[in-house]
């Protein structure tokens, strides 16, 4: 019985993710949204960040974007993108290295026929990794 609970444990660690402590911060963003910001060091020295940008209006969701995540030691990540049109946009990205900081910066976009509406963080975010 002793074994096999042991060869469980073994099995269920390696199948499940790591489980981390991860920092969050949030900031509102102009155009009406809130963008939040996770991040946390997962297996293999690596930095995980979530970023996630909720619209306040269903009428004007995200179609496209444009961000820029900046880590602590200089590097720099520019992502582009047109999405299915959405009211809850997240993109996760990989940094090799346990960073300290991600600051981000950018925009996210409604387009259609009749203009452009911004969501735009008013200053950089800033979230702590450690």
């Amino acid at each position: 019985m002793f074994i096999k609970t042991i060869w469980t444990t073994l099995i269920i660690s390696l199948l499940l993710p790591e489980i981390a402590t991860a920092a969050i911060n949030r900031d509102t963003l102009g155009g009406g949204a809130l963008g939040i910001a996770q991040c946390q060091h997962i297996r293999g020295g690596k930095t995980k960040l979530i970023w996630r940008v909720i619209v306040n209006n269903s009428n004007k969701p995200i179609n496209a974007t444009h961000f820029n995540f900046q880590t602590n030691d200089g590097l720099s990540r520019d992502v582009y993108g047109t999405v299915f049109p959405t009211t809850d946009y997240q993109t996760t990205e990989i940094f090799e290295g346990l960073k300290q900081r991600i600051t981000i910066s950018g925009e996210a976009y409604y387009i259609d026929l009749s203009g452009i509406h911004r969501y735009f963080l008013r200053k950089p975010l800033t979230v702590q990794c450690d």
